[in-house]
């Protein structure tokens, strides 16, 4: 980012207002922020805000720790109450645009406006430089320009086989009911992964990392850091299992059916 700079340097475009009165652009001064330059005083271009936006959707690690980086797209504050389609994180606007979610923030200072929004699942930015006081919406043009790109060019991952089925797996395979909920386990690239039928797609399942034949820890989605445990008849084939404590069976059983049962885990 070697053009962005605190205050305006080099060729820059000259900032006007423009009167709802009047359709005579009247010359902007540009200001010389000092203390306040943090606020209002930080000047860069689209070609930088681009490599920004693409930073947002998919941080270095060496520059931004991952883990901080998340707990700054928490939502802390929500701003539209009725709605909930604008809330603040810690130094980001999050935006709600029907099913997608835009993170980023609007600026800008006398004679321009400014704002960048990033769409970080299909990593697609949206950037509106405005250079007059009296501009529309920079947060909400600048999301209707990645909006467009998502709905227009939207983005498909291509499938890849997967090479094996890992054999301690094999018997885990398909459909078994916790309390009579339904849950479909499968493997995808060699992991264990289990879904609800009801969840919806927009939603990823959770997903397991093998501890050892028999134990399994949930890594992400439902019952994230939870254990799966797998109880195995004599011969390898797998009887029933427990996830997060919680009994798994290949038929739905009343909770009765298997209180008793002194191989269960305590509590469930």
């Amino acid at each position: 980012m070697t053009r962005t700079t605190l205050g305006l340097s080099g060729r820059a475009a000259q900032g006007y207002y423009l009167s709802p009165f009047s359709d005579v652009p009247v010359v902007e001064p540009t200001f010389e922020f000092r203390a306040m330059a943090a606020c209002g005083g930080l000047a860069s271009t689209a070609r930088d805000l681009a490599a920004w936006s693409g930073f947002v959707a998919d941080p270095i690690g060496e520059v931004l720790s991952p883990d901080s980086f998340e707990e700054m797209l928490q939502p802390q504050v929500m701003v539209d109450l009725d709605r909930w389609s604008m809330a603040f994180g810690l130094g980001f606007m999050l935006a709600r645009r029907g099913e997608h979610v835009f993170v980023g923030h609007t600026g800008g200072m006398p004679g321009h406006i400014s704002g960048v929004f990033t769409h970080r699942a299909s990593g697609t930015g949206g950037l509106a430089l405005m250079n007059t006081t009296s501009a529309p919406d920079p947060a909400a043009l600048a999301i209707d320009l990645a909006s467009g790109v998502i709905e227009r060019e939207p983005q498909q991952e291509a499938w890849v086989p997967g090479s094996d089925v890992p054999a301690d797996l094999v018997g885990i395979l398909g459909r078994w009911y916790s309390e009579g909920e339904p849950f479909d386990f499968s493997v995808r690239q060699g992991r264990l992964q289990a879904r609800h039928p009801a969840l919806p797609e927009h939603k990823a399942p959770a997903v397991f990392e093998r501890l050892d034949d028999s134990t399994y820890r949930t890594v992400s989605g439902r019952e994230e850091g939870e254990l799966l445990r797998v109880r195995r008849r004599p011969d390898g084939s797998v009887d029933r299992m427990s996830w997060a404590t919680y009994v798994v069976t290949r038929e739905p059983l009343a909770f009765g059916a298997w209180l008793d049962d002194p191989d269960e885990p305590a509590g469930r």
